[in-house]
């Protein structure tokens, strides 16, 4: 570029700086090579959400019969799922279980092996939430160890807390996708009324944190925002109308999607439309992942995998949601499966891989019609008509009675 500079200030001191017309010709090539075509810069990720990770009694003894007795193998229970949540950019799972040590304890106040934590880690899955309502079944003891446990097993997480300086360090979390700045938000209605030890913090539904939160969010460059919400009524496939006022006020505060559990069934997902156009996913129940709930409905979960998709064009980005694939999966039992342990089996998963009892109960279950249960897409609605958060949790106290499990 030097070079042709020079080339063209000598041609103008030849034709002399009197000169206007041949000034006017030359400018024009000197901005020509000043001017750099850039094209676009894009980059698409996936993130891959799953339902409840639960571990009762009698899962943690299949494990341990199925290592000899002498270790917890849970080898079997993620072979179907392991190349889907491997092969996501990001896969992300709500634990829903306290890693508290021994006694291990199913419910009513849970306590899994560490085991657990290592092989779901081993199938791929790269963040966990911890707010939910069995996060305090150990107490102060219990939440702190899972959170030594995971950061032992590099595993970042968020929703529960050892104390406010470990919370401002680590919320919002923010993680790289790929190349998408994620910045996931977690909240739980309730913690099945065990009160939070001190300093401990658990990140409990609330509309002036969660406000505050997502403005912080804003601020550290993220860009994509999503929360996954603890909330709803246990053994219910339809959400609330609880459920569909804060998923919007979610997206009128500045989240992108919202992906809920807590209720152990599938509930309805759909699509809002905010008034500049954009288009934010929701799913109000992903259902349990694996447990050893017996409810036809307990027993299917939903994967969802957002493909998502940045483009950066003269230094500004816009990220937008480009595709969504949902695929139910069937926790078989070691009954049905006939392996000795509890089994994750995909729709997709051919039933030549299953046993003939495995493949029937799948067909059964996998048919319920729990995913025709869809609502209309909720219109734009003013903030305003929200409920008062005050009176919300007084609902949400007043219903835990009825969805602690």
């Amino acid at each position: 570029m030097k070079k042709i500079f020079t080339i063209l200030l000598s041609g103008l001191l030849f034709v002399g700086c009197n000169d206007a017309s041949a000034i006017k010709n030359i400018l024009p090539a000197i901005q020509q090579q000043d001017t750099v075509e850039t094209k676009p810069d894009t980059v698409t990720s996936t993130l891959l959400f799953v339902g409840d990770l639960m571990q009762h009694s009698t899962q943690f003894q299949s494990a341990l019969r199925c290592g000899g007795g002498k270790t917890y193998d849970y080898s079997e229970v993620f072979k179907f799922v392991k190349p889907m949540v491997s092969e996501a950019t990001l896969a992300i799972g709500n634990l829903e279980v306290t890693l508290g040590g021994e006694p291990y304890s199913g419910y009513p106040c849970f306590s899994a092996p560490d085991e657990y934590l290592y092989a779901i880690k081993e199938t791929g899955f790269d963040v966990l939430t911890t707010a939910n309502n069995h996060c305090c079944d150990r107490r102060l003891k219990g939440l702190e160890r899972t959170l030594e446990i995971l950061n032992k097993a590099e595993i970042p997480c968020c929703g529960t807390y050892a104390d406010s300086i470990d919370r401002n360090k680590r919320y919002p979390l923010i993680v790289d996708a790929g190349g998408i700045k994620l910045c996931l938000l977690t909240y739980t209605y309730d913690t099945n009324g065990i009160p939070v030890t001190k300093p401990n913090i658990v990140n409990l539904i609330d509309k002036e944190m969660m406000a505050a939160d997502i403005k912080k969010a804003k601020t550290m460059g993220a860009d994509v925002i999503i929360a996954s919400m603890h909330w709803g009524i246990e053994n219910v496939t339809k959400e609330s109308q609880e459920q569909r006022d804060l998923a919007q006020w979610l997206i009128d505060q500045g989240v992108d999607h919202v992906i809920g559990g807590h209720p152990h069934m599938i509930q309805p997902s759909t699509r809002i439309t905010d008034a500049q156009g954009k288009e934010h996913y929701v799913v109000y129940s992903l259902g349990n992942y694996v447990s050893n709930m017996q409810k036809p409905n307990n027993k299917i979960g939903l994967t969802v995998t957002l493909t998502l998709q940045k483009i950066t064009d003269n230094g500004k980005s816009t990220t937008s949601l480009v595709d969504v694939k949902e695929e139910k999966t069937y926790c078989s039992f070691p009954a049905i499966s006939g392996v000795g342990n509890y089994r994750i089996i995909p729709a997709s998963t051919p039933d030549s891989l299953l046993t003939p009892a495995e493949r029937t109960a799948r067909v059964g279950s996998l048919q319920d019609g729990v995913l025709e249960q869809t609502v209309a897409p909720v219109k734009k609605r003013n903030a305003s008509r929200n409920k008062n958060t005050k009176v919300a949790a007084a609902r949400r106290k007043a219903a835990s009675t009825k969805r602690r499990a």
